[in-house]
């Protein structure tokens, strides 16, 4: 499903990768991806999240804005962050997250036991890593139908 296509007062579940080219201003899903989310911010969609898929973005921003600031690659930013702590209190990556966590009409859920537990089935019956598991977990328990997602894990 095209996000353009998602039915007004749809409930979905945002996943990592919607945010993210989003915020990177991604050359071929940005423009679609900031539009889906605009109209969650204007309550057309109710947006459901975890804070797993936060966790994820704020890694991904976390090793790409390093990679931008100190010019390394993508796959050197793990290491350069290891090497030098101290460049984590600094970055921006944290607002960005704070500004998602408050979009209007986006609920971010927690995981309880019940959601990992179940998760650690689907894992099992499904083939699925674990934080994809997760995300399986949420939305059953939650009762969400559709995925907002590039993950053709999900399709």
């Amino acid at each position: 499903m095209f996000l353009s296509k998602v039915e007004r007062n749809s409930v979905i579940f945002i996943y990592t990768n919607i945010f993210l080219y989003n915020f990177s201003l991604h050359p071929v899903h940005g423009d679609n991806c900031r539009a889906f989310l605009n109209r969650i911010e204007k309550g057309e969609l109710s947006g459901k999240t975890n804070v797993i898929v936060l966790n994820e973005l704020l890694h991904k921003l976390i090793l790409g804005e390093v990679s931008l600031k100190y010019n390394i690659t993508l796959s050197q930013s793990a290491g350069y962050i290891k090497k030098n702590p101290e460049i984590l209190a600094s970055l921006d990556a944290y607002d960005i997250i704070d500004d998602t966590g408050n979009i209007p009409n986006l609920d971010v859920m927690g995981i309880s036991p019940e959601i990992f537990n179940s998760a650690k089935e689907y894992m099992k019956k499904f083939k699925l890593m674990t934080n994809d598991a997760i995300h399986v977990a949420t939305c059953k328990f939650y009762n969400i139908l559709d995925i907002a997602t590039n993950d053709t894990d999900f399709q």
